[in-house]
């Protein structure tokens, strides 16, 4: 029986309007549950700031105009080769005592000139969580899986709470 809702944004095709209207559905589909998750009240709130919601949502035509398999696998080989470099080689070469902070400073640094502060901010809420690990753990295994639950979270869930916000 086919479906009377229309497809997520992010499936939306090319020429077709990004915007449009949110149903309870797009809500619930918008976590894992069917329950509000933590992703939600933050991005409801960027949602509703336009000066915060437009980078945001351009980093999101690139799944929402393009093929969204290819950007989730861009993504997910993005995810682990920043671990494997970050985490990894980077804070291994730091001295013990500032591996942490240095290998998540450098991490936040390299998203600066994407023009988006919310994606620096991000990147240093990420960082610090996969600095941890890697010292807990001493691998890089615990960080990638964190960074891929985060990154395709964001590119597979904003869109549909985005929806519900604007």
């Amino acid at each position: 029986m086919p479906s009377s809702h229309p497809p997520p944004s992010s499936l939306t095709p090319r020429g077709s309007s990004p915007r449009r209207a949110a149903t309870t559905r797009d809500a619930e589909r918008a976590s894992l549950t069917g329950r509000p998750s933590s992703l939600e009240p933050g991005a409801l709130l960027v949602a509703r700031i336009p000066v915060l919601r437009g980078p945001v949502e351009g980093l999101l035509d690139h799944a929402r105009y393009g093929s969204l398999w290819i950007v989730a696998l861009i993504t997910a080989v993005n995810g682990v080769a920043e671990e494997l470099f970050f985490r990894g080689a980077v804070y291994a070469s730091l001295p013990p005592r500032f591996n942490a902070v240095g290998s998540t400073a450098l991490y936040a640094a390299s998203t600066l000139f994407s023009g988006v502060l919310l994606l620096t901010f991000a990147a240093a809420c990420l960082g610090l969580l996969t600095a941890a690990q890697r010292r807990v753990t001493g691998g890089v295994l615990g960080p990638i899986a964190s960074h891929l639950t985060w990154s395709l979270g964001m590119l597979l869930l904003l869109p549909p709470v985005f929806a519900l916000g604007g």
